[in-house]
């Protein structure tokens, strides 16, 4: 197994139907990519990834060290232990912040997953597109444009973990110190979602 590129996709946004069009704010495509040995191990390097994905509860794993607990609750805001579905939400916060003295969390809803298949001509995806929202327990707020849509791809033996984001809430010239002053969810930096893209593929 070889790596093959950081950073530098080559996978157009049109390339996955879940990445909506860029109106207004930042965007942002970032990917990284292996090579396997052989079809064999690309598919089966392919469900670990997928798994990795999915999970959202292990996502600290994939990266550790990344500032954030995502914790999977379903509709009503109840933690769960098991894989993502459309409809649940992810509740963002820093280590730590399940204390009474924590921070708020920041909350995202899973509006789709979708595996792809394309057994003629040995390739698949899996990805799950996400959007800020209100806490499940709280009143509904206004509608955010911003989304962000991550997928793992599989094209022959070359594997691929892509981030897409778009319709962004624009940052000045120090993201963290944006993010840590807004009450808002800016999601994560650039080097945060590359942590991700290559713990997705177990490249740690």
């Amino acid at each position: 197994m070889s790596v093959i590129s950081n950073e530098q996709p080559d996978i157009t946004p049109q390339n996955h139907y879940l990445v909506p069009d860029q109106l207004a704010g930042d965007e942002k495509d970032l990917a990284f990519e292996i090579a396997a040995a052989g079809i064999d191990e690309a598919e089966d390097l392919f469900v670990s990834a997928k798994e990795e994905l999915w999970n959202i509860n292990r996502w600290e794993n994939a990266c550790p060290g990344i500032p954030f607990q995502f914790r999977l609750a379903d509709s009503h805001g109840h933690l769960v232990g098991r894989r993502a579905r459309k409809g649940d939400h992810i509740r963002i916060g820093r280590p730590g912040s399940d204390s009474p003295s924590g921070a708020i969390h920041d909350w995202v809803v899973v509006e789709a997953i979708e595996y792809d298949d394309y057994p003629d001509e040995n390739r698949e995806s899996f990805a799950v597109h996400l959007r800020p929202s209100s806490a499940p327990a709280a009143a509904a707020g206004g509608y955010c444009e911003a989304t962000s849509t991550v997928v793992v791809a599989r094209d022959h033996q070359l594997l691929k973990s892509t981030y897409h984001g778009r319709n962004e809430m624009p940052t000045g010239n120090n993201p963290e110190a944006d993010r840590d002053a807004s009450a808002a969810w800016l999601g994560l930096s650039e080097a945060e979602w590359n942590c991700l893209l290559r713990g997705f593929l177990h490249m740690r």
